[in-house]
């Protein structure tokens, strides 16, 4: 299934696998924190638009992200519904200890693949 969204002008299109599953490479660039991400030396504390983002010499652009979450090491992750975007990255400050990440699909330096940050998990009370 693929949806198509417009922002500023330009056509994005968000592709579903139904088939199969997404295997996400970890883009060591890529750091999330509670309420903040970092990539490469570029903090966001708010969404960010990344469209041939220049950091450090490295283009990127990213195409479409959404936050998952797991019970634990051993479960599968699940896609945070209210969190997928095209176009941007948005942070995410969860409230509970499960484990958290950022996944996406990025071009960086005119090379398109899926990605994934660090895991995220809040220490418990």
């Amino acid at each position: 299934m693929v949806a198509t969204f417009a922002r500023d002008g330009e056509t994005i299109k968000f592709a579903s696998n139904f088939f199969g599953e997404i295997v996400y490479e970890r883009l060591n660039t890529l750091i999330v924190d509670s309420g903040e991400i970092t990539l490469d030396t570029l903090s966001m504390s708010e969404c960010t638009e990344v469209l041939n983002l220049v950091v450090n010499d490295v283009k990127y652009t990213v195409k479409e992200s959404k936050w998952q979450e797991r019970e634990g090491s051993n479960s599968n992750w699940s896609d945070i519904a209210s969190t997928i975007t095209a176009g941007e990255l948005c942070p995410y400050d969860p409230s509970d200890n499960r484990e958290y990440r950022l996944v996406g699909r990025f071009v960086i330096d005119d090379e398109e693949d899926y990605y994934s940050s660090n895991v995220l998990q809040e220490e418990s009370e």
